[in-house]
């Protein structure tokens, strides 16, 4: 049996929200609606070279020879989709998608794949959110420059059925909500981003390069209030920077130490030396701002300093 394998990326794109499309347009609107994202997933597939395996509901499963082919196809899938739903803004329905993928061996047999790197992949897909797209660092390492260069580590978890972690990277398909906010000196590296909530500290760093703020008790920090989204934001290490991505429903607040606020709804910056964070409620004095932050640094020569 082992000798009917192939390496394959397995790709997987789930259309996201479909219940509520249905409520909001009625069956056949929506039944419409779905029938051309899936057709427009599978053009994307067909585009970069893939192959459909089979549509499961409203989701389709597809098959690259290579992982670049998949990274090409998924960010295609997500600018497809989006251009499909700006055109729907009058009727005020989201449409989105979310997308997974893993390169690896796979066993054929009528049609269809089977095997680990399959199951990893709709793990890939369950774990992204709207408008995501999430792979594995076994499927980065396969990649050529130019996707490599999209695709930036945000997690290391265990999965179900896997004794190792996984590092989970996203692929950037897009770069219009990514903003610095202010120039950081080429001669300080950022090591160590340190957030406080009450007693609650946590940190992240090179070793734990990614921490989850939300509602629900699996985020690394917990916010009990009742607008808080259950997976709300997200602060990712990457080259040196900690990036704050907003992925709620109300929005995040941040305040500069220059006095700035800013609200993010969906998108993401850089964050500053220090500040405070709000999430979901914004209240008018920054001394209730629940969430302050501050990034430790190390020079040149060495030597740990703090802001």
């Amino acid at each position: 049996m082992s000798e009917s394998k192939i390496r394959l990326a397995t790709l997987f794109a789930d259309i996201g929200g479909s219940t509520r499309l249905y409520e909001s347009l009625g069956d056949v609107h929506a039944h419409r609606l779905t029938a051309g994202c899936l057709e427009t997933i599978a053009d994307a597939v067909k585009q970069q070279g893939g192959g459909v395996v089979k549509t499961i509901g409203d989701e389709v499963m597809a098959t690259f020879p290579t992982a670049d082919q998949a990274s090409r196809a998924a960010r295609a899938i997500q600018a497809a989709i989006q251009t499909k739903g700006d055109t729907l803004s009058e009727e005020d329905v989201a449409v989105t998608v979310h997308v997974g993928f893993h390169f690896g061996p796979v066993l054929e047999e009528g049609g269809d794949v089977f095997g680990d790197a399959v199951n990893i992949a709709a793990r890939m897909v369950s774990l992204a959110n709207a408008g995501e797209i999430l792979t594995t660092r076994q499927t980065v390492d396969c990649l050529g420059r130019e996707e490599c260069e999209a695709a930036r580590q945000i997690d290391r978890r265990t999965v179900r059925g896997r004794l190792e972690a996984l590092e989970i990277f996203e692929v950037i398909w897009q770069t219009a909500g990514l903003t610095q906010l202010m120039p950081l000196s080429s001669e300080v590296s950022h090591e160590r981003l340190r957030m406080r909530m009450g007693d609650e500290q946590r940190e992240v760093d090179r070793k734990s390069p990614s921490l989850t703020i939300g509602r629900d008790p699996d985020n690394d920090l917990v916010v009990p209030l009742p607008r808080a989204s259950r997976w709300h934001a997200r602060v990712d290490l990457l080259r040196g920077k900690f990036i704050l991505k907003d992925k709620s429903t109300n929005g995040t607040l941040l305040r500069t130490p220059a006095g700035q606020r800013i609200v993010l709804r969906r998108e993401e910056l850089i964050l500053p030396i220090s500040g405070t964070v709000a999430i979901g409620e914004f209240p008018e004095d920054d001394r209730e701002l629940p969430i302050r932050f501050e990034l430790l640094c190390e020079p040149e020569g060495g030597g740990k300093v703090s802001p």
